[in-house]
């Protein structure tokens, strides 16, 4: 399998800085986009992939050391059509149900002149694995706003779906394919500057392994029986009345999670806490869907540090 005539341009934000520590960067979701095109019929048709999410470690002194770790949750194809996006989801092409995740992870970068480069790596898709190569060019990064570093990157890229075993087609009367085979891909990615922060759970640390078979970027820690979140008031318990919906209804047995007689989910929750117990800043919200801000929690760290 190959995948062909990929170009990625890593795109300067704010100019380059260079250092020679290591440093991490995670996607920011809220400014980033990875979209494709093929041909239907007789034209180019987009679409886009709404949720992904990755990481990246360099060392601006010496990019050979660079590491690139992404993953696309396919279910959220997007081409402004609700059946066609069903299509896109069924066996006949993505097949999420089997497959929901697309990844890359970077095994080799080389160097080359001009701030290019090329990263060798693997991508799975479709339940099919390969090693593929990207061609790019780092222009630089720098801070943003408020003082916090981030790098953008903009790509651009053909592959063969049918590599990758997605084959669906059909032929018009004049012999001309309804789809094409070749699919461009690009990519328009600002990522932040992280932090090694843990994410807690109450589930065990069995259930944790099973459900999380993709690996982290974040350490996440089994609070099993629930202390740690309990003495900050971050557990809600499931009312007896609900324990019964919540088996025949949607399948789920949170003792199998969180061990016998725990029936209590996770509230979501972000905190900066310094090494005296002083809590430098903080998000709690019932909404799941809202979370505290990469670059606050940054701006929080490097505060503890003055």
């Amino acid at each position: 399998m190959k995948l062909r005539h990929v170009t990625l341009a890593l795109a300067v934000l704010l100019g380059w800085a260079a250092q020679a520590e290591e440093q991490k960067f995670v996607i920011d979701p809220v400014h980033s986009g990875l979209s494709f095109r093929i041909r239907h019929l007789y034209t180019m048709f987009p679409g886009r992939i709404n949720s992904f999410s990755g990481a990246i470690t360099c060392d601006t002194n010496d990019l050979a050391r660079m590491k690139v770790r992404g993953a696309a949750d396919m279910s959220t194809v997007d081409t402004a059509n609700g059946d066609r996006d069903k299509h896109l989801r069924s066996a006949d092409f993505f097949n999420v149900e089997k497959y929901p995740t697309a990844t890359f992870e970077s095994a080799k970068v080389i160097p080359g002149p001009d701030q290019g480069l090329t990263i060798r790596g693997t991508m799975t898709f479709h339940g099919v694995r390969a090693d593929v190569t990207f061609a790019g060019k780092v222009l630089g990064y720098g801070v943003d706003m408020k003082g916090v570093q981030r790098v953008g990157f903009h790509g651009a890229g053909t592959l063969d779906r049918t590599a990758f075993g997605v084959v669906y087609n059909a032929a018009l009367s004049n012999g001309v394919s309804m789809l094409g085979n070749e699919v461009e891909l690009m990519l328009d990615i600002e990522a932040v500057e992280a932090a090694s922060l843990p994410g807690e759970s109450p589930r065990t640390l069995g259930a944790q392994l099973q459900q999380n078979k993709e690996a982290l970027s974040f350490p996440l820690l089994s609070d099993t029986q629930g202390n740690t979140l309990r003495a900050y008031k971050l557990l809600y318990t499931i009312p007896a009345e609900m324990k019964k919906i919540y088996k025949e209804r949607f399948g789920i047995d949170l003792e199998e999670y969180n061990g016998p007689g725990h029936w209590e989910l996770p509230v979501t929750a972000t905190y900066v806490i310094g090494t005296d117990g002083t809590i430098a800043a903080g998000l709690v919200d019932l909404d799941y869907t809202k979370r505290m801000e990469p670059a606050d929690i940054l701006q929080a760290l490097k505060s503890l540090k003055r």
